[in-house]
This record gives C-alpha cells, structure tokens and sequence, in this order.
C-alpha cells in the first residue's frame, strides 16, 4: 500500500491552519519559517501559533520540525542511500548539521543511528 498525496490529510477546522498544513506539506523541500506561513496565511503570528495549538497540539515550528523529520525518515528508508546532504537539501535544511540537531530532537537518535536501526534489506 502506498500512500498518496490525497491521502495524507489531516481533519484541521480551522481554515489558516489548514492552510498552513498545506503550505508545509507543499514546501518542505523550500527554507522557509513561521514568517512564511505568516505571509501565506495572512494571519498574525500569534494567531497562527495559538490555533496551531488548538488543532494540533504543537506549535508551528514543532510541525514544520515534525514534517521535516518525518520526510528525512522516508528518505532514510529508501533503497537508494542518500547522503545527508541531499537529504537535508530535499528536507528544507540548509545544512546537513542542523537536520542531525533537529532530526535528534525530534527523534532522539541521529539520522545515521536511525538508519542504522532500521531492519537490514531496506
């Protein structure tokens, strides 16, 4: 089973968060922050994060965090071995460093002692 585009959707009520959500999802691959989802939305910062709290339990950094690190994982898993650089690049990082120090934090295990867990033949 493969999961499509879709597929991946969340039930989000509020019409700026979901936008927010797609902006994320569409972009991942892009350097962006909260400034960005901010234009995007046309929602004040504070707004965004208190209703980003409301409906997803997290702040819009923390998803963005998530949304990345959950790209890296698939990206990890793929037969074809990246390097991290590219992974990050394909991620939104503009370092192979910052994605260890967010991939840990979201993890708590680097990319490399991820992939290192993950069940030999992938």
């Amino acid at each position: 089973v493969v999961a499509r585009r879709s597929t991946d959707t969340e039930a989000i009520e509020n019409p700026h968060v979901a936008a927010a959500v797609r902006f994320i999802r569409e972009h991942i691959d892009e350097v962006f922050g909260i400034d960005a989802l901010v234009r995007h939305t046309s929602v004040s910062r504070r707004y965004l994060h208190y209703h980003f709290r409301r409906c997803l339990g997290c702040t819009p950094h923390q998803y963005i965090n998530r949304a990345r690190v959950a790209r890296a994982k698939k990206l990890l898993t793929e037969p074809k071995r990246h390097t991290l650089q590219q992974i990050a690049c394909a991620c939104g990082f503009r370092e192979p460093r910052r994605l260890r120090i967010v991939f840990r934090r979201v993890t708590g295990m680097t990319p490399a002692e991820y992939r290192r867990s993950l069940p030999k033949g992938r």
